[in-house]
């Protein structure tokens, strides 16, 4: 039985590379305007959040009310030098620049973060709206002509690719049943 569903993950796994290899060749469209996002010492262009790399890993974030969103940040954060090596790395967030900052600086990520709030873009790439945006991912590139490309997008939700909480919890004997992450947990110790 092992043997089986090794060989089916082993399969998953391959899936998994080709799919992200399909989204990465799809065409890209390329965005009209380079967006202006809020923090709390200014404002901040879309363009300068490459942080001088050509690609950008942006999070969008549903903001402080969202525990599941909270769980990705706080994983994303544990990874966020590994993926600030390769791109440029924004969480983006629907609340006011402070709130989402003092919110970051609480949880201890060093994730940078900005407010979408205003900014039009959420909005104008259909990932919901930038007071209420869809959790997820997207994936910007830089071209040789300054253009801002953006390469794929991909919402988050249970057992996606982007947090191993669900894929672990599901594993245990009795799988995930009714269990939500939270934005708080009594003390473990």
């Amino acid at each position: 039985m092992r043997n089986e569903a090794d060989q089916r993950y082993e399969e998953l796994s391959k899936q998994f590379k080709r799919l992200a290899e399909e989204r990465r060749l799809s065409k890209p469209i390329i965005l009209s305007k380079d967006y202006s996002f809020r923090t709390a010492v200014g404002t901040v262009k879309l363009s300068a959040c490459f942080g001088g790399k050509r690609d950008l890993i942006l999070i969008h974030n549903m903001g402080v009310c969202c525990s599941w969103c909270t769980m990705w940040a706080d994983a994303f954060n544990g990874v966020q030098a590994h993926l600030r090596d390769r791109a440029g790395l924004l969480l983006l967030s629907p609340d006011s620049p402070e709130v989402v900052e003092e919110f970051a600086r609480s949880r201890g990520w060093k994730l940078p973060v900005a407010s979408a709030k205003g900014s039009g873009f959420t909005d104008a790439l259909d990932f919901g709206t930038d007071d209420e945006p869809w959790p997820g991912i997207s994936t910007f590139y830089k071209n040789d002509e300054d253009q801002i490309e953006w390469v794929s997008a991909e919402c988050f939700g249970d057992f996606d690719l982007f947090s191993p909480v669900w894929h672990m919890i599901g594993r245990l004997k009795h799988g995930v049943g009714d269990w939500e992450p939270k934005i708080t947990y009594p003390s473990n110790g």
